[in-house]
């Protein structure tokens, strides 16, 4: 290792700045992610291509914004609201539907309003989902529970 870049510690206001520049907390989890982008770009540097600094803000940079980009938040729609139940068998029934049939998170989301029987507009509203997209979901979570019908 060169003099350039064998101090990581050297680099916590540049990984600083890049969470920040994201919006991203400062959160410990994000400066051990930081050093293994460090470690790779260490590896990977020539000299003759850039500062080390660059080469490694720019790296992270990329790092963070996937990162950010396969975030997926949690939802509050995506569990099971008991109240939509009458029994015990109800529950598991739909508890095995939204486990087996591959549903995405959204679509749970509206196959668990649709039960509390909330119409699309009501669902578009709640979800900040347009009507259409919420018309084309249901679509297809019929088409993926009709594989359950044609089986039974």
């Amino acid at each position: 290792m060169t003099k350039a870049f064998s101090n990581f510690q050297s680099y916590y206001p540049l990984i600083y700045h890049t969470l920040n520049k994201l919006q991203l907390p400062l959160q410990e989890d994000y400066v051990q992610e930081a050093y293994f982008v460090y470690v790779k770009c260490v590896s990977r540097y020539r000299s003759g291509m850039c500062k080390f600094s660059t080469y490694f803000t720019h790296h992270l940079l990329y790092y963070y914004k996937s990162l950010k980009r396969r975030a997926v938040p949690p939802s509050p729609f995506c569990f099971l609201s008991l109240s939509v139940y009458n029994t015990l068998d109800d529950h598991l029934f739909w508890h095995d539907i939204f486990s087996n049939f591959g549903l995405t998170c959204v679509e749970k989301k509206i196959l668990t309003l649709s039960l509390q029987k909330y119409t699309v507009n009501e669902i578009s509203c709640l979800t900040g989902i347009s009507t259409s997209t919420v018309k084309r979901k249901r679509k297809s979570i019929r088409s993926k529970l009709s594989v359950f019908n044609a089986s039974v």
